[in-house]
């Protein structure tokens, strides 16, 4: 399935840069800029996870094949690089970073000649929806300039790719852009724990985690950076669909209503709010459950590929019971509590937002140097290299659930959409269920045994 990020126009912020011998420096930061504080631990706990997962990264140079249009100034060239190196040696605690990946990258006036040069190496799938066209026409109908990328399904040689494009001079100051290299990257490792199938996935899983790790890295070099763009993003979201603000119940709404998934729309546009609500729903994972957490519950949700087919529950209702089982597998809440735990989240962040995008300045040079200016990464293409193309849990986990495709991914002793002990029991709080002779109540939205009781087996009255 195609997953296009929707290219953002900012407007662009009035910066001063340094200028010497006709090239764009960074220039010195002010001798006294605004603080202030985290809006809460979450925020300061996922910042400290993200840090040492960046801190722990594989320093050694990826298998990236650059694909550069002819006459694309170097300074793009260079930040463009720079982010996607630094990125893939992020993740290499998931995806080895001898996995080749090809990123095409360009200037809006060369646009064309990208699209020519990545549009034959895509499959049927990964270039549906007509969307390196979209953003081509995007680009002649926008003044001032576009920036964006694209991160659609593996390629004819089954390598990962995307394509990343920006107006000259670049908004270097400006979060929104330099988040986009690292955010693009992110969608090819959710590809890569899921066999390019993103059926599992709710979208604010897809987007919100690329927005997540991409503001981190956008800011990574200053927690106040950090707290400006993270400022501005959410103070950017769409109100909400019957007006007025952002309350808790309004986001747990949201939540609940985006959990009705259907079929992608390939191509379609994919609304900010998954975007920015799902980027704080993911900032609560990682603050609980840190980097390897999250990725091992992506993992897992290869084993519901079979059963939730293109996400439709209208024609996969067997989806809904393996995402909460999964889900709850992970993380120890049903998704009715976290739903709540990230709406109050959510909320409260967003009254902090309003308040700091009025004290922080949006230029977050202001507070750090280009994060990439004093990169000096190398990359080591090699098209020989023998990798498995998707991730060890990705081959079996859709293995088993292509033997039981309306059974759990964890490989459940227990019938189908049956209650069983851990399984989930939404709206049902207090009540009571017995398997195999052995009695369970519904506690906290889990069946859990009752004391003293214990499952047996089918042939126990």
């Amino acid at each position: 399935m195609l997953t296009v990020k929707e290219p953002r126009r900012r407007n662009r912020w009035a910066v001063v840069t340094c200028i010497l011998a006709g090239l764009a420096v960074s220039c010195a930061l002010p001798a006294s800029a605004s603080t202030v504080a985290d809006p809460d631990p979450i925020f300061t706990q996922a910042r400290i996870n993200f840090q040492f997962q960046l801190n722990h990264r594989d320093t050694g140079a990826p298998n990236i094949f650059f694909h550069v249009s002819s006459g694309t100034p170097a300074s793009v060239v260079n930040m463009m690089e720079q982010e996607v190196i630094i990125t893939d040696q992020f993740w290499s605690f998931v995806r080895p970073i001898n996995h080749p990946v090809e990123v095409y990258l360009a200037d809006d006036s060369r646009i064309a000649d990208l699209i020519a040069a990545y549009e034959p190496t895509l499959t049927p799938q990964g270039d549906a929806g007509g969307w390196l066209q979209d953003i081509a026409n995007r680009i002649k109908k926008t003044d001032g300039g576009l920036f964006g990328g694209g991160s659609p399904a593996y390629d004819r040689n089954n390598h990962a790719n995307f394509m990343l494009h920006v107006g000259t001079p670049s908004p270097d100051g400006s979060g929104f852009w330099t988040q986009t290299p690292s955010h693009e990257y992110t969608h090819t490792i959710q590809r890569y724990l899921l066999g390019s199938d993103f059926g599992p996935l709710y979208t604010w899983e897809v987007e919100g985690q690329a927005d997540y790790i991409g503001a981190n890295f956008a800011g990574r070099n200053s927690n106040t950076a950090f707290q400006s763009y993270w400022a501005q993003m959410l103070t950017s979201i769409p109100a909400p669909k019957n007006g007025g603000v952002w309350t808790s119940i309004a986001v747990e709404s949201w939540f609940k209503g985006a959990a009705n998934t259907q079929a992608r729309n390939l191509g379609g546009e994919v609304s900010q709010i998954n975007y920015i609500l799902g980027a704080i729903a993911q900032k609560y994972l990682v603050a609980k459950y840190k980097l390897t957490g999250v990725e091992h519950y992506y993992a897992d949700l290869a084993g519901a590929i079979n059963a939730c087919g293109d996400g439709d529950l209208a024609t996969h209702p067997q989806c809904d019971g393996l995402r909460h089982q999964i889900f709850t597998k992970n993380f120890h809440m049903t998704l009715e509590s976290f739903y709540k735990a990230a709406a109050n989240l959510a909320a409260s962040e967003i009254k902090w937002a309003l308040k700091t995008s009025l004290t922080l300045s949006p230029d977050l040079r202001s507070y750090q140097l280009t994060p990439w200016s004093n990169l000096h990464l190398t990359v080591n293409p090699d098209p020989t290299v023998d990798v498995p193309v998707y991730a060890p849990s990705y081959t079996a986990l859709n293995a088993l659930s292509q033997q039981n495709p309306n059974g759990s991914a964890s490989e459940s002793p227990y019938p189908p959409n049956t209650p069983a002990p851990n399984r989930t029991c939404p709206n049902n709080e207090g009540g009571h269920a017995t398997l195999y002779g052995g009695a369970m109540t519904c506690t906290n939205g889990i069946w859990v045994l009752d004391p003293g009781q214990s499952i047996g087996t089918p042939s126990t009255p």
